[in-house]
């Protein structure tokens, strides 16, 4: 009886212990079970917690503003401005909070204008020292995009990264392409750490509604250093009694844009400066200082060519009894703090930059950005909402005989 009941007990005693076994195994895939729920419910909780913008920062690749640059001080700020207006825009219709401002400046063809403009900018506009102005000409990054977007160009117009053409100069066309950015984007921000470029080659002072929209950003962004603007009385206008005049000088530096070629970069000539423009000043109270080109080496062309047109609209309008003097800055910079100190009129061509973001960035009575025979912007003039453009920052379309 003994060996029976010691036979039955080994088969209890293995049942117990695969039963213990079990129990194990169950209990253990159970806590497992639990603390994965567990886990995944902190994860999920922490997600929740993160904002919209950090999220966003996690997982989508870079989107990217390529600012093509351009030319020389006027230039680069119509465009850095246009970049701004278009980073902005992102932000608030399509919800787009993290983009990049990336600079890419013009090839060794025209180095000495981009250093030099650069160097004004970094030098008199603090909010510009953030940029490096060759991080858009890393040819690992953005080389094979722009020439991509190089061989298959139609003039004037944008491509984005992934293959969508538009023409940005018209508002309503910027918003659509902006859109359609967007659209894109959402599709492949998860795909790929390479950065999604909108490639922007556009001035700003070719759409008002960008300039009236964000105006009170740029005067905030491109606030001149003291140590540009010097203060002693020769450098600033009489402000009861000087109106002043730009002279962009296009003839001297570009030949070619004679008689009929010269299109929109015609400029007044001294009948037309004395007799047109300054038509409404009161001989022996009022006065006018031309500023233009009067260094040798600042610009290119004939230098004497250049200061002989301002000396002839200065004998016109002394001739009209309006006393004239011609003001002799030492550089662009010196010549750009005058004339946004102007307190009167601040008169020059429309199509000059340097003379446009003078005029919105100064402080005259009133602006007045002229053209000969051109199309008049009343549109512009009579939609600005901004109290600082709206009737200070006006076009003028004057005709000019070329007798």
């Amino acid at each position: 009886n003994g060996t029976q009941h010691q036979h039955r007990l080994v088969p209890d005693q293995l049942q117990l212990c695969i039963s213990t076994i079990r129990f194990l195994l169950v209990s253990s895939f159970i806590a497992v079970c639990l603390t994965s729920t567990y886990m995944f419910e902190e994860i999920n909780l922490q997600n929740l917690l993160l904002s919209p913008e950090a999220r966003l920062a996690q997982h989508n690749r870079p989107f990217v503003i390529l600012v093509q640059l351009s030319g020389e001080f006027g230039n680069h700020l119509s465009k850095i401005a246009y970049g701004r207006a278009i980073q902005l825009w992102l932000q608030e219709e399509f919800d787009v909070p993290e983009t990049r401002l990336v600079m890419r400046h013009q090839g060794a063809r025209y180095v000495y204008k981009w250093q030099k403009a650069t160097t004004d900018l970094k030098q008199c506009f603090p909010w510009t020292k953030q940029f490096n102005f060759s991080q858009g000409n890393d040819k690992a990054v953005y080389d094979d995009f722009v020439q991509q977007y190089s061989s298959n160009r139609t003039s004037k117009f944008y491509k984005l990264y992934e293959g969508v053409n538009q023409n940005m100069g018209d508002t309503q066309i910027v918003g659509d392409t902006l859109r359609k950015a967007v659209k894109q984007y959402e599709k492949v921000k998860l795909e790929s750490p390479e950065p999604f470029i909108l490639y922007v080659n556009q001035f700003l002072h070719s759409n008002h509604f960008l300039m009236d929209r964000y105006y009170n950003e740029f005067r905030k962004i491109f606030q001149m250093s003291t140590k540009c603007c010097p203060t002693f009385s020769s450098k600033i206008p009489d402000a009861t009694r000087e109106s002043v005049m730009h002279v962009r000088n296009y003839l001297e530096e570009m030949p070619r844009r004679k008689g009929p070629r010269a299109g929109p970069y015609q400029e007044a000539n001294s009948e037309t400066v004395a007799k047109i423009l300054f038509k409404d000043l009161v001989p022996g109270k009022d006065k006018v200082v031309i500023v233009g080109p009067t260094t040798p080496g600042r610009f290119r062309g004939n230098s004497t060519g250049a200061y002989n047109v301002l000396e002839a609209h200065k004998e016109a309008l002394q001739n009209q009894g309006i006393e004239t003097r011609i003001f002799t800055g030492l550089n662009d910079m010196e010549d750009f703090c005058f004339l946004i100190r102007t307190k009167q009129d601040l008169v020059g061509l429309e199509t000059s930059t340097f003379m446009y973001w003078a005029a919105m960035l100064g402080q005259s009575r009133h602006a007045r950005l002229y053209t000969i025979e051109g199309e008049k912007h009343e549109a512009a003039t009579k939609t600005w909402a901004n109290p600082n453009l709206l009737g200070r920052v006006q076009f003028e379309s004057i005709y000019q005989s070329n007798q």
